[in-house]
C-alpha cells in the first residue's frame, strides 16, 4: 500500500496500527468530529 502512495500521491499522510473503532483500547470518533494528523509532530488530535 505505501508504495502505491508514494507512487500516486506522495504527499500523502498514512496512519497505520492507531486503536479505532471496535478495539480495546478504542478512540470513539462520532459523526461530525474533526481529526487532525500531525506528521512531524507523529501527533493525532481529535476534537468532537
Amino acid at each position: 500500500m505505501s508504495r502505491a502512495l508514494a507512487e500516486y500521491a506522495p504527499d500523502a499522510v498514512v496512519v497505520f496500527d492507531i486503536d479505532l473503532g471496535h478495539t480495546d483500547p478504542q478512540l470513539i470518533l462520532p459523526y461530525g468530529g474533526e481529526i487532525r494528523v500531525d506528521a512531524v509532530e507523529r501527533r493525532i488530535s481529535v476534537r468532537y
